[in-house]
């Protein structure tokens, strides 16, 4: 998934591809404290990056995942769409953070599930819509998964997936089922012309509307963020 993101347009010019749909499968890029950017110095990433602005950037150690990620999609064609997979309490991007904690830090001060989901939503959130060429790129739409298990396109409890859990029955799952999303947001492009009617794919989230709460009240994944609830790929018949 981090391949995805940084390698964005890379990938999808050298292909030379028509019909662009990137899909991140269980990583948004959630780091303690000055971390982030020391690493991608550290790892000489620096030059590889898409322009010379996030290459000075880089050099400075003030690049983000997000600045390179939003900056990969505004190199995008305007017809292209995208889609992040993620769990609420992803164990793995959880242990991850922890270990650069212990390593890079010195510090135990983890990261609890609550504040790993709300600082992701907030990442998610800065990832709006992108200019290019004077033609707006979709906004990134999300499937929130209420569970800890991480990627799901290379499992096979991919298909019994929905934003309830990895094991769903497809009677409980209804419109909120990963497959059927999946299929929709991949389809997209020649299902609304087959069907002759306008098409939709919105962000698919199990919990009550709210605002990312505060710091301070940081002690549940219960609820989905309000502004990515909002967000839908659209598609209209002309």
């Amino acid at each position: 998934s981090i391949g995805a993101q940084i390698w964005a347009s890379n990938i999808t010019n050298a292909l030379a591809a028509k019909n662009i749909a990137l899909i991140f499968d269980s990583y948004v890029g959630v780091f303690p404290k000055d971390i982030e950017a020391f690493l991608f110095h550290e790892f000489n990433a620096c030059p590889y990056l898409p322009t010379t602005y996030l290459q000075s950037e880089c050099q400075a150690e003030n690049v983000h995942l997000y600045n390179i990620t939003k900056t990969q999609l505004s190199l995008l064609p305007h017809h292209s769409r995208i889609a992040s997979l993620v769990s609420k309490r992803d164990y793995v991007q959880i242990s991850y953070y922890d270990a650069l904690q212990i390593t890079s830090e010195h510090s135990d001060d983890f990261i609890s599930p609550s504040q790993f989901y709300a600082q992701f939503q907030r990442i998610l959130e800065l990832y709006t819509t992108f200019p290019n060429n004077s033609v707006t790129i979709q906004q990134p739409v999300a499937f929130i998964v209420d569970t800890d298990i991480h990627t799901y396109l290379p499992h096979d409890y991919m298909y019994t997936t929905s934003i309830y859990g990895p094991l769903t029955s497809f009677s409980d799952a209804n419109t909120s089922a990963l497959v059927p999303w999946l299929s929709a947001f991949l389809n997209y492009a020649d299902q609304d012309k087959l069907e002759r009617k306008d098409f939709v794919i919105c962000e698919e989230c199990a919990g009550n509307l709210s605002d990312v709460p505060t710091e301070e009240d940081l002690n549940t994944t219960a609820y989905c963020d309000a502004v990515l609830a909002s967000r839908c790929i659209v598609r209209t018949l002309q």
